[in-house]
């Protein structure tokens, strides 16, 4: 079952200039003492963690940095992606609902009418 309070759709958006993922985590509600907690991995572990407050705003943001010596760039002869956990917790520190997903720092532009990745 879902719970009542619980993450929604999550908004993920690489950072390739900055080194970095910004989240925004829409909730279904607010409780006191409730927090948000992301945690980005790869295939050597937790690369980085950030944890806020849940019970000011329904769309709580955490900041992701990737530091230098875990960077590696999405492309197409690399497509690599960073695992991510997302954890809504309780005022106790439970986890009362979580999701994973993953991410590529990558940037998209456009040349003309050609998209680049």
């Amino acid at each position: 079952p879902v719970p009542e309070t619980h993450l929604r759709r999550p908004r993920i958006t690489p950072d390739l200039a900055g080194s970095a993922f910004h989240l925004e985590l829409p909730l279904s509600g607010n409780r006191p003492g409730y927090r948000v907690r992301a945690v980005l991995g790869d295939a050597d572990g937790e690369v980085s963690r950030a944890e806020a407050r849940a019970d000011l705003d329904l769309a709580p943001r955490l900041h992701l940095p990737v530091p230098d010596d875990r960077r590696r760039e999405w492309g197409p002869e690399d497509p690599h992606l960073y695992d991510l956990r997302l954890e809504l917790l309780d005022a106790a520190g439970q986890v009362v609902d979580s999701a994973e997903s993953y991410a590529g720092l990558r940037a998209v532009g456009l040349r003309g009418k050609a998209v680049l990745l």
